[in-house]
């Protein structure tokens, strides 16, 4: 029996999804991407954002958050360019609602329009939120270190 056109591009899909979430998990479980809780945030940007910049990705591995999955695809290579400028977090909410039924403080506070969001915050000040998918992670991230704290 061979598939239908509809039931191959699921499949297709379904392995892209799998493939990027397993992607983005060994990032975090390699060491390469700390992971913290929802309710961790707040402390963790006050005592890990004074030395350097920390730089927090806001997401979820919860497949029915498609722009989620997809943003999480470039993280893990954009990882080892930007330890050197930055302390790097991951906040996973699964699933993907939970940040606005139970975490509506940080959505108010750093300005989350959406999954996912990256943000960065220096000395507890927020310096950048941006949502949805960034192209070229690295160079993005390198360009706003440049801009912010380069100098400093």
């Amino acid at each position: 029996m061979n598939p239908t056109h509809n039931e191959s591009r699921y499949f297709k899909t379904l392995l892209l999804i799998l493939f990027l979430i397993g992607f983005v998990s060994s990032a975090t479980a390699q060491g390469r991407m700390k992971e913290i809780n929802g309710n961790e945030v707040e402390k963790y940007v006050a005592t890990n954002s004074v030395n350097k910049p920390l730089l927090m990705f806001l997401s979820s591995t919860d497949g029915s958050c498609r722009p989620c999955i997809f943003g999480n695809g470039g993280m893990g290579e954009a990882l080892d360019s930007l330890k050197e400028n930055y302390n790097v977090v991951a906040v996973y909410f699964n699933p993907y609602r939970d940040i606005y039924k139970n975490n509506k403080n940080l959505v108010e506070k750093y300005k989350i329009t959406g999954l996912p969001t990256t943000v960065i915050f220096h000395k507890g000040k927020l310096i950048m939120s941006q949502a949805g998918e960034i192209p070229n992670k690295a160079k993005q991230f390198k360009k706003v270190w440049e801009k912010h704290f380069k100098s400093k």
